[in-house]
């Protein structure tokens, strides 16, 4: 339910049922993502965020996740994907474009280094396409390449999350042509 309040951009989201490991931290990332997103078409600042999770759970076999450090620290996220309409619409297909080549499978470890660094792009999307190039990287076993296409993201929250999925992800996923 979006609302707009003295000039900001309100967003309730009810969810009927969510995982508390494997579902909301990424509710949050996608819903907030997209409520910048149009506060920046509407060109009004964004507001609270709060979401309702009719069944909010925790599975037994997440025990090992639940052993996670109790102390987290979690950089202050300086990006924001609020641009005008006509802007976004201009990233966005940038954006999807430099997706596409990432997966094809012609693709070379040079190319996609290329890529990241050709492609023009405003400070927080450039922070996504770098991550994403990382990914692309892991994926591919280009592990030589990772350091330096995650270390473009300036976005100290979104380099951290991706490391710490790194961390636990590792090993690529086989590659057919």
């Amino acid at each position: 339910m979006l609302k707009v309040r003295e000039g900001r951009l309100e967003w309730m989201q009810v969810i009927r049922s969510n995982d508390l490991f494997r579902g909301l931290p990424y509710n949050f990332i996608q819903f907030t993502s997209l409520q910048e997103i149009m506060a920046g078409w509407l060109g009004i600042a964004v507001g609270s965020y709060n979401q309702i999770s009719d069944s909010l759970h925790l599975y037994q076999t997440d025990e090992q996740i639940m052993q996670i450090e109790q102390t987290i620290s979690v950089p202050h996220n300086t990006d924001s994907l609020a641009l005008p309409k006509a802007e976004s619409d201009m990233v966005m297909q940038a954006m999807a474009r430099a997706i596409e080549r990432m997966i094809e499978p012609d693709l070379t470890a040079n190319d996609l280094s290329r890529l990241i660094l050709q492609t023009q792009l405003p400070p927080a999307y450039r922070n996504l396409l770098s991550v994403l190039g990382a990914e692309a990287a892991r994926r591919h076993g280009w592990h030589d390449r990772i350091p330096d296409l995650i270390g473009r993201c300036t976005n100290l929250t979104l380099k951290q999350a991706w490391e710490r999925w790194y961390a636990q992800y590792p090993a690529s996923i086989p590659h057919t042509h």
